[in-house]
């Protein structure tokens, strides 16, 4: 019968001392700092482009979507964390480009009724703009925990993560295993 799970714990070695045990003292990047590049880069855009929409809509909704896309990515940058930003803002852009080419389509070959191409629309800019600001808000909940992790690893320590990895059980039936890495 296979099994379901088993535990495993996985211990690091490190070949060289960490930066700060080495005599070099290691740069602490500020959480709220971070943060607050973050919102200044998310709620600026979407302040300044939701004051456009009476206007000019279509810049409105340009600026406020790069508000959102790109907003978090000054604060990884800050935090030295800009790999973990830029794979949001690629998330994010990937998921506004889907939602753009479903508009186009949709518009373009006249697969429905005119009430219907408008029902249409607004649902696909509703669920992908849900999707961007759910993204987006997830990128600014967990940045301060992303520059933690960073100064904790910087200063010589390694914080313990704890995650699930496929794996066999000895008599070669598959498992989970909870992995454990400090």
């Amino acid at each position: 019968m296979p099994a379901l799970a088993f535990a495993a714990v996985e211990a690091r070695a490190q070949s060289a001392p960490p930066p700060a045990a080495a005599g070099v003292a290691a740069e602490v990047r500020s959480e709220s700092g971070a943060l607050a590049r973050s919102l200044v880069g998310t709620v600026v855009p979407v302040a300044a482009g939701s004051a456009f929409l009476r206007s000019e809509a279509g810049l409105g909704i340009l600026v406020i979507s790069s508000g959102l896309v790109f907003g978090p990515v000054p604060g990884y940058t800050y935090g030295d964390c800009a790999r973990r930003g830029w794979t949001g803002a690629a998330l994010r852009t990937g998921i506004f480009v889907a939602d753009l080419i479903v508009l186009l389509e949709v518009a373009r070959h006249g697969l429905m009724e005119s009430s219907q191409v408008d029902d249409a629309a607004a649902g696909t800019v509703i669920g992908g703009g849900g999707a961007i600001a759910i993204s987006t808000a997830y990128d600014l909940a967990v940045l301060r925990r992303h520059v933690r992790e960073r100064n904790a690893t910087r200063a010589g320590g390694d914080p313990v993560r704890m995650g699930l990895a496929p794996a066999r059980m000895p008599t070669g039936a598959p498992a989970l295993a909870l992995v454990a890495r400090f």
